[in-house]
């Protein structure tokens, strides 16, 4: 067994005056409105359209905009067809177009397009 020493982080006090707090409040208003004007979005999916045409489930499209990935070029094979898919960072999709488009679902993350149980999926091939 390995023992590691503790390790300490230590950080100094955030300074705390008026400009630090108008800052600090218009971020906080700003992240609460934002956030405010997606569930609207969200919930009468008032990009349907455009969210189809990029065959993403109302999740991706609307609550996993952006994020972080790594600037690498990255390869990835479809989860069905097994078809390599290039992209321009390693932020990938789950699957084809291709793919994602016949069996009905999400591009980025592989669930139902329209969120319906499915019992059993027939068409995936082995993931090996």
């Amino acid at each position: 067994m390995i023992v590691r020493p503790e390790v300490k982080v230590e950080r100094k006090a955030v300074k705390i005056d008026a400009a630090s707090v108008a800052r600090a409040t218009f971020v906080a208003k700003r992240w609460r409105d934002d956030t405010l004007k997606t569930a609207q979005k969200l919930d009468c999916d008032s990009e349907a359209k455009q969210r189809l045409s990029e065959q993403l489930c109302e999740t991706c499209y609307y609550l996993r905009k952006g994020g972080l990935a790594g600037a690498a070029v990255t390869q990835q094979p479809c989860g069905i067809c097994h078809d390599l898919q290039t992209y321009g960072s390693t932020a990938t999709h789950t699957l084809c177009m291709k793919c994602a488009k016949k069996y009905e679902l999400c591009k980025r993350c592989g669930a139902d397009i329209g969120f319906r149980e499915r019992p059993k999926f027939t068409g995936a091939s082995d993931n090996g």
